[in-house]
């Protein structure tokens, strides 16, 4: 392991000393990523050695306080929910993805179907929003529920 490498697990370290909380595999990658990403950019630019690009590169990162607030971007519930659902696919049976696919077209039409009723009874916004607001909530538990049930079925 190279001097630079040693910095670098260094720094990250430190990082994530008091924030443990949110300490994970990825996010100490995802950092080092960014950190070694900058280091190259500046090697590459403006010529630097390792050393003087690691102090630029750290210091380009930003002090806590920036790089709590961009992690918090991804540690919020929104982003806890789209990675959720990128990886959800990853790894399935084609009969659990078959029930999910049959699963979310059954909601859609039930929302499709309701919205046309809505449409042609002149409901006011109120009401198509509590459609909305009652129906997406429904369809992501019914998609929890099918997930557990096939994971019950398929031998561990």
């Amino acid at each position: 392991m190279s001097e630079l490498d040693h910095k670098v697990d260094a720094w990250c370290e430190q990082i994530h000393v008091d924030r443990c909380w949110y300490r994970s595999k990825d996010s100490v990658a995802e950092l080092k990523d960014h950190l070694y990403s900058e280091i190259e950019r500046l090697q590459a630019e403006q010529g630097m050695d390792d050393e003087a690009a690691f102090a630029a590169a750290t210091a380009r990162l930003g002090d806590m306080r920036d790089l709590e607030r961009e992690f918090s971007k991804n540690r919020g519930w929104l982003g806890r929910l789209s990675r959720n659902l990128a990886m959800s696919e990853c790894g399935i049976s084609k009969k659990e993805r078959r029930m999910r696919k049959m699963n979310a077209l059954i909601w859609a039409a039930l929302i499709l179907a309701s919205a046309i009723v809505l449409n042609t009874a002149d409901a006011s916004d109120a009401y198509s929003f509590l459609l909305i607001a009652i129906f997406i909530p429904l369809w992501f538990a019914s998609d929890q529920v099918v997930r557990r049930a096939m994971r019950k079925q398929s031998p561990a």
